[in-house]
Formats: structure tokens, sequence, C-alpha cells
């Protein structure tokens, strides 16, 4: 059985605390978006909608009992993050120390530390999902199957992984790596592991979403899913030049239909400025909660393939390579009282952000390439569990924004932040696979 010297692991220790309570001061008390708000709200209310996952809300609902505002959260996330960064670092063992300390200093890195300072459900999601993973880390490293203390890890990190999962609806594409990673140290017969992994996992936590939304939380179904729809209906009409949406509208607004209204970087438009008469008009029509709106959308794509890959080529290559909001530094307008205040840490790193916003460490498409490259390694590279460790991250990294050629609605730099995330904390890990070629 390995175990963890505490005194030998103090730099690791010190590094994560020093950068805990630098973000801390410098993001104090967390940079609040619209959709922030909302989810406050519904969290001070009690009164939840899954147009946000609900998830989230039941937990700043809890949070907010004890620290009131946007700090508790941002307290929650930056405790998350750099407690997953440490976690991970203790995986390594300690005759690797300077590869150890590299995971977290990667936590340093403007393009990994930057959106920790929003209150966003793409933050919470990532750093629920890399403590998860620097639990099965340091299971991992302890290694002893027979110690029921050290199994209940594997419970916690599974709990951590499913309950990241709700965070956000389209984290189930990354999912499966993580699962196989968290099963990888446990002795099963291999059909009953995959079988797990692939189908009964991912299963039980869509059913426990629906469960925890629905039954539990009572929340109000707001079809968030259909802002997908209107996106991709409204690209196939603007390439096919038809108008797929087949609403009552005037010939300018059919027209304005398949010229001007869409925009490949999100589906805004059709929600408000000039083509806001396209969301209103569908709601008002009752295509959006009957399931007109979900037919039209199989026949639109049936009927112009070509337009439909098009309009996601078109979006998914702004993410990549041109994405939006890469570091915010104001709080949304509200009457709540939430205020943000740059201090002179957040200034420096909204410098360094924007003389490196242009370079490819700012590029989802990097990281959607590294990834790649990364897994592909891996699937070569000697079984172990550092080959394990970053294959999985890489390989979730890689999916989740992949899927994204499928499921944007947008083209956010926050769309990106676990791939980011994951990626970035599996460098040492790979480091390590070539300096030692062999397992520990």
């Amino acid at each position: 059985m390995s175990t963890i010297d505490i005194k030998k692991r103090t730099p690791q220790a010190v590094l994560a605390a020093i950068g805990l309570a630098l973000t801390l001061r410098a993001f104090f008390p967390g940079i609040v978006s619209s959709d922030a708000i909302d989810q406050y709200q519904q969290a001070t209310s009690f009164i939840f909608s899954d147009w946000h996952p609900p998830i989230m809300s039941f937990i700043w609902s809890v949070v907010n009992d004890w620290i009131p505002g946007p700090f508790g959260m941002l307290l929650l996330e930056c405790i998350l993050y750099w407690g997953g960064l440490f976690l991970l670092s203790l995986s390594i063992p300690q005759s690797h120390r300077k590869l150890s300390l590299a995971v977290i200093v990667a936590g340093f890195m403007p393009f990994t530390v930057g959106t920790l300072s929003h209150i966003w459900k793409d933050v919470l999601h990532g750093v629920m999902w890399l403590f998860a993973v620097g639990i099965i880390g340091l299971y991992s490293y302890l290694d002893n199957e027979k110690d029921r203390r050290i199994k209940k890890l594997l419970l916690a990190s599974g709990v951590m992984l499913a309950a990241g999962t709700m965070v956000r609806f389209n984290a189930i594409f990354g999912l499966l790596p993580l699962v196989w990673l968290l099963f990888s140290k446990i002795t099963i017969q291999s059909w009953k592991k995959w079988l797990i992994i692939l189908i009964l996992f991912p299963a039980c936590t869509i059913l426990l979403t629906s469960v925890f939304n629905y039954g539990f939380l009572n929340a109000a179904k707001g079809r968030a899913y259909q802002s997908l729809i209107v996106f991709d209906i409204g690209g196939i009409s603007h390439f096919s030049g038809k108008d797929y949406f087949k609403e009552n509208w005037s010939n300018s607004e059919s027209d304005k239909v398949t010229s001007i209204c869409y925009n490949s970087k999100a589906w805004d438009v059709y929600a408000w400025g000039e083509c806001k008469y396209v969301l209103s008009d569908i709601q008002a029509s009752g295509a959006w909660a009957d399931g007109t709106l979900l037919k039209k959308w199989v026949t639109a794509i049936y009927n112009e393939p070509g337009a439909y890959l098009h309009h996601r080529y078109e979006n998914f290559m702004i993410l990549l390579w041109n994405p939006n909001l890469i570091l915010g530094g104001q709080t949304a307008d509200n009457d709540l009282g939430f205020k943000f205040e740059k201090t002179g840490m957040f200034r420096t790193l909204e410098v360094t952000t924007n003389l490196l916003k242009d370079s490819f460490v700012f590029k989802p498409g990097f990281w959607l390439l590294a990834s790649f490259l990364f897994s592909i390694y891996g699937l070569f590279a000697k079984k172990c569990f550092t080959r394990d460790m970053f294959l999985a991250l890489n390989a979730s990294s890689f999916l989740y924004l992949l899927a994204y050629l499928f499921v944007g609605v947008a083209s956010d730099f926050r769309y990106a932040y676990w791939s980011i995330l994951a990626t970035s904390a599996s460098i040492p890990f790979i480091m390590l696979s070539i300096k030692t070629n062999k397992s520990y």
C-alpha cells in the first residue's frame, strides 16, 4: 500500500493554499452574469426552472444560508478548483516533485484561472469534475481496495461525477471516459464493467437528473433544448434560402429569417433585437410547447442536410477559433446589490489575458486538437495509472468539446472550460508517462 508523507507534500499544499487565497481576493465577491442572477433568485425563492440546471440553484440555496450572495459560490468553486488540483498532485509520486507541483502551477495559468472569476454553471461543472478526478487519483495512489475507508473515496468520486453532469446539460458527452477511469481500479468482470460504464452509470445519471429536477425540486419545464432547435432551423433557413419555421409571418418577416436574422455566433438574435418576433411568435402559436417545433426541425434537417451541416460548422468554428467573452470584468445590472470592483490582481490578469487572447492558448480549437493527439498517444502508451489518468482526461476533454459541433447555441469561451482544465491538468501526467515509461 502506498502512503502519503504529509511533510513531503507541504510545497503542494502551500502552493494550492496560495492559489486559493489569491483567487478569492482577486475575484471577490465573484462576477455574476444575468444567468447567475436568475439562478440566485431561484435559490432564494426555492422556486426552480430547468432553463438552467436546477442543481446549481439548489446548491446555491444551501450555500447562501451560510454565506449570502455570490461569495459563497465563489468560495465553493475555488475550493473545488484548488482542492482538485492538489489531489491530482498527490497522485504523482514524490520522487517526481516537479511534475507534482506542475499540476498546481497549471491552475495559475490565465487561460485556466480567469473563467473561475465568474459564477457560472460551466465553472461549477468543471471544478466538480476536476475534484472528482482528483479523488480517483488519490485513491489509485493509495491503492488498497481492502480498506473500506479508502473505497469510500470511489463512492464520493462517483457522486461528484454524477452531480457535475447534472450541472451542465451536455456534460454527458464527456462523462464516459471519466467513468472508465473510476472503474479502472475496481476488480469486476470485464463485461459487467463495460455495461456499467457505457449504459448503467450514464442512464442512472440521466434518471437521477430527472427525478431530482422534477420529482424533488418540482422545477418548471422551460424546454431549454428548444433554443438549439430554433438556432438550427434558423441556420438551415438562412443557408437554404427557405423559411422552415413556417409561421404565419408577413413576407418581410419571412425574408428576414432567410437573410439578416441569422448570426452564426449564437441563437440570441431570435429572442432579442430586430428578429425577436421569431421566438415570440413561436411561443404564441404553441409550437414551443406542443412538439410542432421539433417536427419542423427534423423536417428541415432531412430536407436540407447540407445547410444544416454548414450552419453547425460555422458556429463550431467561431467557438474554436474566435470565442466570445474570454474574460468578463463586470457583474450584470441587478437590484440585488451585487457589485464587482476590479482589484489590482484582477487587472493584472486582465492585462495578461488581453495580451495573450489572440494566442493559441485562448483558442478552444487548440485544446480540441491537443486533447485528440494526447488521447491517441494514450491509446498506444504503456498501460498504467498514469496513462489511464491522462487518457481519461483528454478523451473526456475531446468528446465534451466536440459535442458542441451539434449542440452549441452560442460561442462563449466558457463553453470550453472543462476541456481546457482537463487537458492542462493532464500534461504533467503525460510528461511522467514519457519520463518513466512504467507504472507505479
